[in-house]
């Protein structure tokens, strides 16, 4: 269950890396999120790594970011509630998630991804699956992000 947040500034661009974990999975989950980070400096992004939801929440609502990939079910804050909080707070991030999850076939999950209308990735993935999907998720968003949208 790895989150992540991602800032793209300009090509090349910084991300972030939000990894909320339970002391248990804590070694899986910061190996997964280190996985994920190397994958995304491969594609020329600046990663930060990130253990806390809460944190992850914080900073993802003072600075600007462009993209941010969360799991559905982090432990703590997960993605659901990650999400309504961005919308409640006006955050133009909100629109711009991408969430993972291994849990399509539940109910909840299910609703929350048709409500939403947002982009997922079901786990487990490739990581150049994640890259591609990335790579989409700030083409498509890319013309708002050069016509000065400043958030």
């Amino acid at each position: 269950m790895v989150s992540c947040g991602l800032r793209v500034l300009g090509s090349g661009g910084r991300a972030s890396v939000f990894t909320p974990s339970r002391d248990g999975y804590r070694v899986k989950r910061e190996e997964a999120a280190k996985a994920i980070a190397d994958a995304l400096e491969q594609e020329g992004y600046e990663v930060r790594v990130h253990t806390e939801s809460q944190r992850a929440l914080s900073e993802a609502l003072a600075e600007r970011f462009d993209l941010a990939v969360l799991d559905v079910r982090m432990p703590g804050l997960d993605g659901q509630a990650f999400y309504r909080i961005l919308r409640h707070q006006g955050s133009p991030l909100a629109d711009r998630l991408l969430f993972t999850t291994g849990d399509t076939l539940a109910r909840e999950t299910a609703e929350f991804l048709e409500e939403i209308r947002l982009p997922f990735l079901p786990k487990p993935f490739h990581v150049e699956e994640l890259q591609d999907r990335v790579r989409a998720a700030l083409d498509e968003i890319a013309p708002a992000r050069t016509s000065g949208d400043d958030d």
